[in-house]
């Protein structure tokens, strides 16, 4: 199977077993095309089934045997997007359009429930921009739309799974109306947490951060010795899984460890990286919400940035300064309003979304 696809100007070829590329094709449908002769090269990512290889241009990766290979090849297949994207800032957060035209970005580590809700949102009368990935403009403070699935983790019946989570289009759910097709203004954030957080708090978010990392074990020791050498990074606990070494990894951000332990994460022996958050959210507790600066929500978003990788186009744009990127950030958020929300009952949360943008008139 093989497939063209321009997100937000990148172009990337895939092909591959079409059980391996179909749920990708799937979720990326929006965003589909056919080569025009005059069309810009791209990446070119594919899935060699007798070699058991992920070609990507000049490099070539042995698929690991104990994960699923289109995992594998979506891994490939996002970072040749993301790394070619320098006009958005992709934003990881999922955002819908309000009935009166507004964007909101709904930011929170995983497992804070952003899919449902935005899910919920759209069933209420919210257009769907996008789940996971949301590609900020700085310049213009929009929100693009991305594909156009919303990632749950049950309920997909026939619907592809990627990343364990069946990819449900609220097009085919809600009707065409339900998907919003256009970049539309930023006027509000919203960052889900667990718990009640002063803005001095919030801003450190990830003082303390752990990270998941599961990697190659071919290329365990070399990793590993990266991770010992790193201040301000301690290993919390190393398990063997087949052909993958999970590691969990402790952050003290006071020690800046992001900056040598960059390249290391994005080194192509890691299979997945995941930011754990403290304590996962209360859902039988009752929500509130709090005004937060828009510096703090701008440092926030800004450590959450998917293409925030050194060898991309948007790290080059910037010259590796990530200052810069945060001011511009912090421009885009110039008259939004941003807000902590504490997560806890799902309906009760849902209703305290809808009075934070201003729609509790509505019908």
């Amino acid at each position: 199977m093989h497939q063209r696809f321009r997100v937000l100007g990148s172009v990337v070829d895939l092909s591959g077993p079409e059980q391996a590329v179909a749920p990708i094709a799937a979720t990326y449908a929006r965003f589909a095309t056919d080569a025009a002769p005059d069309d810009a090269p791209g990446r070119t990512i594919a899935l060699d089934p007798e070699s058991g290889e992920i070609h990507t241009g000049s490099a070539s990766f042995q698929l690991l045997p104990d994960l699923p290979p289109t995992l594998q090849l979506y891994q490939q297949f996002l970072f040749a997007i993301v790394d070619q994207v320098d006009r958005y800032v992709i934003l990881h957060a999922a955002a819908v359009e309000t009935p009166a035209g507004e964007g909101v970005v709904i930011a929170a580590p995983s497992g804070h429930g952003k899919s449902s809700l935005a899910q919920e949102l759209v069933r209420r009368g919210y257009r769907f921009l996008s789940d996971d990935y949301s590609p900020l403009d700085p310049v213009g403070a929009t929100i693009a739309p991305y594909p156009r699935t919303i990632g749950v983790v049950s309920g997909g019946g026939s619907a592809p799974v990627l990343l364990g989570k069946a990819q449900i289009d609220p097009g085919l759910i809600r009707g065409e109306d339900a998907v919003a097709c256009d970049p539309v203004p930023l006027r509000h954030v919203l960052l889900l947490t667990s718990a009640k957080t002063s803005p001095e708090e919030l801003q450190a978010w990830d003082r303390h951060m752990d990270l998941k990392i599961t990697c190659d074990s071919r290329h365990a020791a070399r990793v590993e010795t990266a991770f010992l050498q790193t201040p301000g990074v301690t290993i919390v606990s190393r398990q063997t899984a087949g052909s993958c070494v999970v590691y969990r990894l402790s952050l003290d951000a006071r020690l800046h460890p992001g900056r040598k332990l960059a390249p290391v994460l994005e080194d192509p022996a890691m299979i997945l990286v995941e930011k754990v958050w403290g304590d996962p959210p209360r859902f039988d507790a009752t929500p509130a919400a709090y005004t937060v600066p828009r510096r703090v929500a701008a440092a926030v978003l800004g450590r959450e940035v998917v293409n925030r990788r050194l060898g991309g186009a948007l790290m080059k744009r910037y010259k590796a300064d990530t200052t810069l990127l945060y001011l511009d950030i912090s421009g885009a958020l110039k008259g939004v309003r941003c807000h902590q929300v504490q997560v806890g009952r799902f309906d009760e949360t849902v209703a305290l979304i809808d009075s934070l943008v201003g729609l509790t008139d509505r019908v």
